[in-house]
């Protein structure tokens, strides 16, 4: 009897097994089976992401585009000149980006890998206009102080152009703003915005395949603590209409066709309201303004298209953002085309394209990445460049953008 039970025990034992075994097989399967439903739902939920994404932006572009008839009508006729601009934002250098940016193994600092990624998009562009927010003064680097090899950087990305009119010009005092213009132009970038002597003009003028485009900078306030005299008072361009006046009737002077104008609102302690700021847009517009580039702010601002007295189309820009600083990761990339038509009556602005920026700060140094596309590549499956998080971030800052835009 004992033997029997004996038995019975094991024939028992084998049983349960291969039930235990077999129930274990199909858990496996039914893992794997759910797993692949997950993944495919993913990259089903990725496709459709991507799909409302290119719609978005679609929809979006077409508020700064030309009625498509007008552009239809101008390419039938022979456009004398056709010029594309690459307008950035705000570039500043505060201790975080220095400390990103710095080469253990060198003992220097090299920006340009900062860089790299905008080298793509700038490469078709007949002028690239950057805004610099720091001097170069000394080796005693600050917040408002960089090193020169942050001027390396800016010409490799074949930043030509710099508007340097900021609360920033003075905080190194009058031998700060005069060492960093002399700095820039020994690089064989022109500036605009700041005068370093009687012969030296606050306005640039440049030609660009045939087009005169004027360029000019106001800012309203320094940082706080800095005494504005008749001393120093000459050097920086502040914003009043006397002055706006005085500037455009200069500019018409010079024939120029296409002004281009700059707006520095406010300091690290002062900002202006909205009906400060839509005052100055409007002088500007009424002055003959075809550009308005609002930088300093943190966060980037609404953009639109209004119509001058004349029926002109005037493109306002209200903040563009950091594209380089510790403060913020959002910031604005601009392609503006323009042609010069005889039958539009002059030059005109026929096309707006806005690119969102993300710096990335995930180690060292700091990466500018193209925020769309970088958000793309990631639902398509590659999350080698930025992780989960980060791209979760992304898409937040993205709808962020994209509402304030066309607010």
């Amino acid at each position: 009897m004992r033997r029997t039970r004996s038995r019975r025990g094991n024939v028992d034992f084998g049983e349960s097994k291969k039930i235990y075994i077999t129930i274990t097989i199909i858990a496996v399967v039914i893992s794997i089976i759910s797993i692949g439903i997950l993944i495919i739902k993913q990259n089903e939920t990725n496709k459709q992401a991507l799909i409302q994404e290119q719609i978005r932006q679609e929809e979006i572009s077409k508020v700064f585009e030309e009625n498509q008839q007008e552009i239809e009508e101008l390419s039938t006729e022979i456009k004398s000149s056709k010029a594309k601009i690459k307008i950035l934002g705000n570039i500043l250098c505060e201790n975080k980006v220095l400390k990103s940016a710095y080469n253990s193994q060198t003992n220097d600092y090299d920006f340009s890998p900062i860089f790299n990624n905008l080298k793509e998009y700038v490469s078709d562009a007949d002028l690239v206009v950057g805004n610099l927010e720091t001097n170069f003064l000394n080796e005693n680097y600050t917040s408002h102080n960089s090193p020169r090899s942050l001027i390396t950087a800016i010409k490799e990305l074949n930043i030509e152009t710099l508007n340097i009119a900021n609360n920033q010009n003075l905080s190194d005092g009058i031998e700060g703003l005069i060492e960093t213009k002399k700095a820039l132009i020994t690089e064989g970038i022109d500036t605009y915005g700041t005068s370093i002597g009687e012969d030296d003009t606050k306005i640039l003028i440049k030609e660009v395949n045939g087009i005169k485009i004027g360029f000019v900078s106001y800012i309203t306030k320094v940082d706080d603590g800095i005494e504005i005299n008749e001393d120093n008072i000459k050097y920086v361009n502040f914003y009043s209409p006397e002055q706006v006046d005085k500037d455009f009737e200069y500019l018409k002077e010079q024939e120029v066709e296409y002004i281009i104008a700059n707006i520095h609102t406010g300091s690290t302690q002062h900002r202006i309201t909205e009906e400060e700021h839509e005052e100055i847009n409007n002088k500007l517009v009424e002055s003959g303004a075809d550009v308005i580039i609002g930088t300093h702010q943190n966060d980037i601002g609404k953009i639109e298209i209004r119509q001058n007295a004349d029926g002109k189309n005037v493109l306002i820009a209200n903040s563009m953002g950091h594209i380089l600083s510790e403060n913020t990761n959002i910031a604005l990339m601009l392609e503006i085309q323009i042609i010069r038509s005889e039958s539009a009556g002059g030059t005109i602005l026929s096309k707006v394209v806005y690119t969102p920026t993300y710096t990335l700060k995930e180690g060292n140094p700091y990466q500018i990445l193209d925020l769309r596309k970088t958000i793309k590549t990631y639902e398509n499956e590659d999350d080698t460049i930025v992780s989960k998080k980060t791209y979760n971030s992304m898409k937040q800052e993205l709808e962020k953008v994209e509402t304030l835009i066309a607010q």
